[in-house]
């Protein structure tokens, strides 16, 4: 197998003691400086994974004259917007997990700030000009097979025409994921009589967490109850302005950045629930990690979060508009107190369904079935 990444990857993959990244061949390609030298963070990361896209076509072409390939598969990035080059390297070309298929729920389109509403107008655009620029859709459909991850962008790739696709998660979990050493730490001493919610994202505004405190202020009327808010972000002043605006600033805190991510993991295990009504979300890793944790989550019934839940582990929210998202919230919190958690059910969902390795066979499945010019079957969630 070979792997062609970027360059800024090359130290932590051989800095890796995982005995398997010693089997694969990996190759470092990035554009010149000339090309990107205006890339900072994330920003302009769009049209640098453009520029990457047209470098590593190249690249795999070289690759392939030293040494044959029997299936291209393409998964970087996670959006169907900018379909892969690959493609034409005329071999059996595998697409995905991609998604970019996933826009707020129809009764969900305002956003809290003007941030927020040219974000939702520019990925607007992007689908606009994919499903209206022929070579982008010719691509698209050239593909043998290509995964989605998520119900919404299915349907956004057959509108195309995609022949071939099939819903496939984005990400997965190893036991390792999580420290064993965390798991069995004594809970820290807190009120059993409130009801702990926690949300673990940023604060940006399709993450909604603003529906999560008004859905906290209507809950509070029921039971006693409280919304630790992890993370920071642009929205952040408007979350606290909020809470406070509608009387539940003292139900609301703002932890903000912890300082490493197993001081996220105590939080989310330590709460009774995770809420993260996002509002357009590929996968929801939060939600993966919290039922690893053995903590049940309130989220959206929509893209992602929808697919990871249960009704064993949690508790998913069908998206109306505004106010009724928002008592369906608050009526999933009351009732979410009032259940016996199960924290074995929430881990055998992770590690039963997402794990990686179960994952990754049924990749690998694919790729003998195409590479014999078999039809691929559909893996299942």
């Amino acid at each position: 197998m070979r792997v062609i990444t970027r360059a800024n990857n090359r130290c932590t993959i051989e800095a890796s003691r995982e005995p398997w990244v010693r089997d694969v061949q990996w190759l470092y390609w990035d554009p010149p400086r000339w090309l990107t030298f205006w890339k900072r963070g994330g920003r302009g990361t769009q049209l640098f994974y453009i520029i990457w896209q047209w470098g590593v076509k190249s690249k795999a072409r070289r690759s392939m004259e030293e040494r044959d390939a029997d299936v291209i598969h393409h998964l970087t990035f996670g959006k169907y917007w900018v379909p892969s080059r690959l493609a034409r390297l005329g071999r059996p070309f595998l697409f995905g997990p991609v998604g970019g298929g996933e826009h707020s729920p129809p009764g969900l389109t305002a956003c809290t700030s003007l941030r927020g509403s040219l974000t939702e107008t520019s990925k607007a655009l992007a689908t606009w000009f994919v499903g209206h620029f022929p070579p982008s859709v010719r691509l698209l459909r050239s593909a043998d097979w290509t995964f989605a991850a998520t119900k919404q962008t299915e349907h956004a790739l057959r509108r195309l025409g995609v022949p071939r696709v099939c819903v496939l998660p984005q990400s997965g979990i190893r036991p390792t994921d999580i420290p064993s050493a965390l798991l069995s730490e004594p809970q820290p001493d807190r009120d059993e009589r409130v009801f702990t919610l926690v949300s673990a994202s940023r604060l940006i505004h399709w993450k909604a967490v603003d529906l999560a405190i008004e859905a906290l202020s209507q809950a509070v009327k029921h039971i006693p109850a409280r919304l630790i808010v992890l993370q920071t972000g642009p929205e952040m002043e408007n979350l606290k302005r909020l809470a406070k605006d509608i009387g539940v600033d003292r139900h609301v805190e703002f932890k903000g950045r912890l300082a490493g991510l197993e001081d996220v993991y105590r939080q989310i295990r330590s709460a009774d629930a995770l809420i993260h009504p996002a509002l357009h979300e590929a996968f929801g890793q939060a939600c993966l990690e919290a039922l690893a944790l053995g903590t049940p989550v309130i989220c959206l019934n929509w893209a992602g979060p929808g697919l990871i839940i249960d009704q064993a582990t949690g508790i998913a929210v069908q998206p109306g508009n505004r106010k009724e998202t928002i008592s369906r919230l608050a009526e999933a919190i009351v009732t979410m107190s009032g259940r016996i958690r199960n924290p074995e059910a929430c881990q055998a969902r992770a590690y039963g369904v997402f794990h990686w390795e179960q994952m990754a066979g049924s990749l690998v499945q694919e790729y003998r079935k195409i590479a014999a010019n078999k039809e691929p079957s559909r893996p299942q969630a």
